[in-house]
């Protein structure tokens, strides 16, 4: 499930044989469009930009590759595709996980899997896409974009509780762009959490965007809130849940 910013349009999708993406209003409470069997094996994860109009799917992984889509749902002129791109996928790689746009600069955006992020960026019906180096082999959750940098900074969730930043530096090193970015922190969030809860590791199970807070949700159950400068606002522990997959 995906929705705008205003909450006026939804869209929700599947897997599998037969699979649909639908687009509904969220006033009239119906369909405003339905698209059979969006992608071959079914949409993996999906987001909607800002504005409604656009929507970017993830497809399962086949073949050794994900198609990602760009979707203008609403423009009867074409088929409603724009481009499309294929991730491929080595032997030491996983699958993508999560799509996300860049709410500042919805020509971008980037998915993660549990190797690494690639960040993309749409020019025309052509997308093209790089991956920054990681310094460790830790799993990797969720990237989103920090708004405050106008959507060059961005973040990304791991699975010991880290939190990844990735900005772009004026220091070029071989095969690197002055617009790539680079990991520059590593930022270890819920120190806490991993005392308390022994030798089992707490990830960072969900990230986003509210307002001017960043919202981590973790696989122990709590939710907190930071800034964008990475400082705790308020958290909320001993929920008596498992691990956080959605907010609302």
């Amino acid at each position: 499930v995906a929705y705008s910013r205003t909450k006026e349009i939804i869209v929700t999708a599947d897997t599998g044989d037969g699979n649909l993406m639908v687009v509904w209003s969220e006033h009239f409470l119906s369909p405003m469009k339905t698209f059979f069997e969006p992608d071959e094996t079914g949409i993996r994860y999906m987001d909607i930009s800002p504005d409604g109009e656009t929507i970017l799917t993830l497809g399962q992984p086949k073949d050794g590759y994900q198609v990602i889509k760009v979707w203008m749902w609403g423009d009867r002129s074409h088929d409603n595709i724009t481009c499309t791109a294929k991730a491929f996928l080595d032997k030491s790689d996983c699958a993508f996980d999560y799509i996300k746009w860049n709410t500042a600069d919805v020509s971008e955006f980037a998915t993660t899997g549990k190797k690494n992020v690639r960040f993309w960026r749409i020019n025309n019906d052509k997308i093209d896409g790089y991956s920054p180096a990681k310094k460790d082999d830790r799993e990797l959750t969720q990237t989103i974009f920090i708004p405050e940098s106008h959507g060059v900074q961005a973040v990304t969730g791991t699975s010991n509780g880290h939190l990844i930043v990735w900005d772009t530096i004026l220091i070029l090193e071989e095969f690197s762009s002055v617009n790539n970015r680079r990991e520059v922190k590593s930022i270890n969030l819920l120190s806490t959490s991993n005392k308390k809860y022994g030798d089992r590791k707490t990830s960072i199970s969900l990230l986003d965007i509210y307002n001017d807070m960043i919202i981590v949700g973790t696989s122990a159950g709590t939710v907190r809130f930071y800034d964008f400068r990475f400082r705790i606002i308020c958290w909320f522990e001993e929920t008596d849940m498992g691990s956080i997959q959605s907010l609302s």
